[in-house]
């Protein structure tokens, strides 16, 4: 009979402890299905994310090209204005060949026009002051 008690608490035993597998199982089985409806959410909003960031990144991209010609059609105006004020290189057809020529710009030649009135006027003082000698 001892042995027949023994199976019997063995086969309690034994039940006991696959009701408490049971129970962890399920347990587990319930907390993995609160991660995956808790990781589809999270999942989506990545997603998310993921395209706003790739969308960022091309409007940034876009706008800084933009800025950048932009500054390159303000820095050509601005050597084009240079280059009537103070002249530029040209090229010129002497007879059958082209040469490189520098054609002064209107501030260069305003410049040259005032050197000549201050020898024209340099030179009429010089010859007050001889005469006057």
């Amino acid at each position: 009979m001892s042995q027949l008690n023994e199976k019997d608490e063995l086969i309690k035993k034994l039940k006991a402890d696959n009701e408490e597998y049971q129970k962890e199982a399920e347990r587990l089985k319930y907390f993995i299905e609160r991660i995956e409806n808790d990781r589809k959410p999270l999942e989506d909003e990545l997603e998310l994310s993921e395209n706003k960031r790739v969308k960022c990144k091309q409007v940034l991209a876009k706008y800084l090209r933009m800025l950048q010609e932009m500054h390159n059609k303000e820095k050509k105006a601005m050597i084009a204005t240079k280059s009537v004020k103070v002249g530029q290189m040209i090229h010129k057809r002497v007879g059958e060949n082209f040469k490189q020529v520098w054609e002064d710009g209107d501030e260069i030649i305003q410049l040259k026009s005032q050197l000549l009135e201050v020898i024209k006027e340099r030179e009429s003082l010089e010859k007050i002051r001889r005469s006057k000698k």
